[in-house]
């Protein structure tokens, strides 16, 4: 499902340049010198938390890319585009969800057909262990981003972001989305313009616009 990029040229010259803030890459300092001072235990146990989240995080991801290979082939062959997979590791028992998108739309009868073959390919394939719930839904006005072909097409729509390691502070994010390249974001909250590498992306989400 294509969505048009929206620009508007006229609002973004009329207003002023927003500052932009870049997220640092992995190992950069922007030559500045940081103290080493001891850890308080406090400090340990909220470091050790964060990267006990981000190796989960990986691996459901790594999940989520096994899950997207094996299922891709089996609903492109029944007419659909897969859009994306969540796959929510919650105890005993999972969530699986499959996101599907044709340019005509998404109906229940579509959803139906590729609940069932993807059931009976993962009944066969076994790529999760113990129980599991199915869902398979179209992606939504509220659809949530999983490629980067998805980002670029979604250039001028509002978007959620929520991230895996805070940036300026934070760890969430909600504005317009104003730029997509070399697999970074740039995102415009008022006067300031962030740009977010997708690495750090733990959720893209658009938030609709009903006005």
């Amino acid at each position: 499902m294509g969505v048009s990029p929206f620009f508007c040229f006229l609002g973004r010259l009329s207003a002023p340049t927003p500052r932009l803030i870049r997220f640092p890459g992995p190992g950069a300092h922007s030559g500045l010198h940081v103290p080493v001072v001891p850890w308080s235990t406090r400090e340990q146990a909220r470091c050790a938390h964060k990267v006990r989240d981000a190796l989960v995080g990986e691996r459901l991801n790594r999940k989520e890319m096994q899950l997207d290979a094996l299922l891709g082939p089996t609903i492109e062959g029944l007419g659909c585009r897969l859009w994306g997979i969540e796959y929510l590791s919650q105890g005993r028992r999972s969530i699986l969800r499959v996101y599907i998108d044709r340019d005509v739309g998404i109906g229940v009868e579509d959803c139906a057909r590729v609940s069932k073959q993807v059931s009976a390919l993962l009944d066969v394939e076994e790529p999760i262990g113990g129980s599991y719930t199915l869902e398979v839904s179209s992606p939504g006005m509220d659809r949530c981003l999983f490629r980067p072909e998805q980002y670029a097409e979604s250039i001028g729509e509002s978007i959620d972001l929520r991230l895996n390691f805070p940036f300026e502070g934070r760890r969430h994010f909600v504005g317009r989305m104003v730029g997509f390249e070399n697999d970074e974001v740039a995102v415009q909250l008022d006067d300031l313009e962030f740009l977010i590498p997708l690495e750090n992306v733990q959720r893209a989400r658009i938030v609709p616009d009903f006005g």
